[in-house]
Formats: C-alpha cells, sequence, structure tokens
C-alpha cells in the first residue's frame, strides 16, 4: 500500500450480510480514499470483528482521514464505526472494530464508547500493539504494557 493517498482495507465477517461494510466502502469512496472491501470467514472465536487496515500511522492517517468529512473528525470517525458496529440495528451486530495501522498499532473501538474516546483517538502516537479504551481511567491503554497513549509518545 503506498502512503501518497490513504488508502483502506476493511474485513468484513462473511457471517454477517455486508451491508454496512458496503455503505463504509462507499463513504469513504466518496471522501476521495482508496477502499477495498473483503469477506473473512469465520475463525475460532465467536465475536465478530471488522478489521480496518491502514495505509499509514493510526494518528495521521484518522486524523487526514476523517478530518476529510463536512462534520468534526471525532464525530465522522464515531459516525463511522458506530455504523460499522451496528450493522443498520439498534443493538451492535460486531463486538468490535479494529483499526490496524502499518506502525503494527491495533486500535480497538467497542460499542458505547463516549465521545472523549474517539476525540482522543485522534491524538493516539501508539506503538504496536493492542490499544483499548479504558472507562475508568479515561484513556487509551496498552494492556500487555500498562502504557497509556498520552505517555507512550
Amino acid at each position: 500500500m503506498s502512503t501518497a493517498e490513504p488508502e483502506v482495507e476493511i474485513l468484513w465477517p462473511a457471517a454477517l450480510p455486508p451491508d454496512a461494510a458496503l455503505a463504509a466502502r462507499d463513504e469513504l469512496q466518496a471522501a476521495g480514499v482508496m477502499v477495498s472491501c473483503r469477506l473473512q470467514p469465520t475463525r475460532r472465536s465467536p465475536e465478530a470483528i471488522a478489521l480496518v487496515l491502514l495505509s499509514a500511522p493510526a494518528t495521521a492517517f484518522l486524523q487526514g482521514l476523517f478530518g476529510r468529512f463536512a462534520e468534526d473528525a471525532h464525530q465522522a470517525l464515531g459516525r463511522f464505526v458506530h455504523r460499522l458496529l451496528h450493522d443498520g440495528s439498534a443493538t451492535p451486530a460486531l463486538h468490535s472494530v479494529v483499526f490496524e495501522s502499518s506502525t503494527g498499532a491495533r486500535v480497538v473501538f467497542t460499542p458505547g464508547l463516549p465521545v472523549e474516546a474517539f476525540r482522543m483517538a485522534l491524538t493516539l502516537a501508539p506503538a504496536a500493539g493492542v490499544w483499548s479504551w479504558d472507562p475508568a481511567q479515561h484513556e487509551w491503554l496498552h494492556p500487555e504494557t500498562g502504557a497509556d497513549a498520552a505517555n507512550d509518545r
């Protein structure tokens, strides 16, 4: 993948209807982003997740990508994640949406995240590994190291 223009690949669970993934693809394409969408066969885990592969480090990519929409970038990111999680229904169809950057950082978005989580996600500069929102600390944390994103920069 080239980093000149944003590129995204959405990996969607084949066990779910692809409508939300295709709508997300169309929305990003309308904003000028190169997007591909693939169905992934169900693996060992019963939890359905969508994986969004990014062509660049997470912070710059998310800011650049969601800054293309007319609304605030964090609102666009929240709406995009919500659309994928809920697949058009009131209850979440997915357990999580994971954004994986070219640096190996994986930022995990789950149902019910506060606006603050999306706002802070746009300022993350996370190291490689999995980053999850900790509602008690109001921070993105790396569960393996205990590091928070603010101190990982």
